[in-house]
């Protein structure tokens, strides 16, 4: 802890280097002090440091806006949970905000806090600046590899469900009493009986694509060979997740390089983004692994353009670029969610789309290609339709 900053104080810096970094610098009388806001989770807060975080980091485009006003003493101090408004002597408040839903730094007219100002800053935890920032990434770092344990150990329990859903031998034992017992085979309310060889209870089984006792026996000798090969590939994959659950431990978090966008940049010929031109002359891209997803939507995709996923599944980020003012028609809209449908792992199915514009989305820390989505729309795809493929091959886009 260290002795408490009296106000009034001139802002000798105002400096954003990141989206969740803000460090100020105050002086008052002939005492400079540093101040750090990290407005995300881990540490998020205000603490006091030794000098600036991330010095030489280019700052964040806000930079500009938050020097103009900064001429100004403080003067007081309003503080809630998760918020400072900081009061200057002409009457602008500078709010800094780490709560989840507004977080950001901004300058208002007038405070929104009620109460009467504090005239000094209230004691604060001191660390070294270098500190801060180990800290933080250690934080993230053990809140990452728990959040992927829990990742491994679902898709752990998931891959048993599959390997156990079927039996191989139970599946040839009913074949081979359905094929013997054509006979007293019947299909009682959406169920196939299978009498038993001794004249016990019949065994009930779903199939509903079998139209006869003889397609039945086929799909049931069929269901049996894809169960032995699906427990054979479950295994492998339950070892594998195994090998990343113990070495866990000892991964690193992935860091995404932060490439400023430049006018001119190539989209085509990207490693891992494909692209699709129509015959109206818009284009669609689809993104073909988690890290060209999280490239194509977070660093070459517009706040206008359009952005479409499988609901509730794996799947590939698919854009569609649209000029300004520009609002896409229903064919481009089928036609952005049939190509995300396409690229997923319900493709040829009759499934739900959604759609969001690039400005309503946001990465998830840590998790390349993860989205949140401020605002969405579905669409219920059906590529079967005939009308569907129709409406497709007039954009010149073949999914068969």
């Amino acid at each position: 802890m260290v002795k408490p900053l009296e106000l009034p104080a001139k802002i000798e810096k105002l400096r954003r280097p990141a989206d969740d970094v803000f460090h100020l610098l105050l002086r008052s009388g002939g005492d400079k002090r540093h101040f750090v806001f990290i407005l995300n989770a881990p540490l998020a807060g205000v603490w006091e440091t030794d000098g600036p975080v991330s010095p030489g980091l280019a700052p964040h485009p806000s930079q500009a806006m938050l020097r103009k006003p900064s001429a100004a003493p403080l003067t007081g101090l309003l503080t809630a949970p998760g918020l400072w408004e900081l009061i200057t002597a002409d009457g602008s408040v500078l709010c800094i905000s780490w709560r989840r839903k507004s977080r950001g730094v901004w300058w208002a007219r007038e405070a929104r806090l009620g109460g009467e100002p504090a005239l000094c800053f209230p004691e604060l935890d001191w660390r070294p600046s270098h500190n801060i920032l180990l800290k933080r990434q250690q934080e993230e770092t053990v809140e990452w590899r728990r959040n992927q344990g829990l990742r491994i150990r679902r898709s752990i329990a998931k891959l048993q469900m599959q390997s156990t859903s079927d039996d191989p031998e139970l599946l040839r034992m009913l074949g081979r009493r359905a094929s013997s017992l054509r006979g007293q085979t019947t299909y009682v309310d959406g169920f196939w009986c299978i009498p038993d060889w001794q004249g016990g209870d019949p065994h009930p089984l779903l199939e509903d694509g079998s139209l006869s006792v003889s397609s039945l026996v086929d799909r049931i000798f069929h269901r049996a060979r894809r169960a032995e090969k699906r427990i054979e590939a479950c295994a492998q994959r339950i070892l594998k997740l195994e090998h990343e659950l113990v070495g866990l431990e000892h991964e690193e978090m992935p860091v995404i390089a932060e490439k400023p966008a430049t006018k001119g940049d190539p989209i085509i010929g990207e490693k891992g983004i494909k692209r699709f031109d129509l015959s109206d002359g818009h284009h669609l891209l689809v993104g073909r692994n988690a890290a060209a997803n999280h490239r194509l939507t977070f660093k070459q995709a517009r706040g206008r353009d359009l952005w479409f996923h499988l609901r509730d599944g794996p799947g590939s980020h698919v854009v569609l670029p649209l000029e300004k003012g520009e609002n896409a028609t229903a064919e481009l809209l089928l036609a952005g969610a049939s190509l995300a449908l396409h690229y997923s792992s319900l493709r040829g199915e009759r499934a739900e789309v959604r759609y969001a514009y690039r400005r309503d989305l946001e990465a998830v820390r840590g998790h390349v290609g993860k989205v949140l989505m401020r605002r969405e729309n579905s669409l219920l795809v059906d590529p079967r339709q005939e009308s569907t493929q129709r409406l497709l091959g007039s954009l010149g886009l073949n999914l068969r």
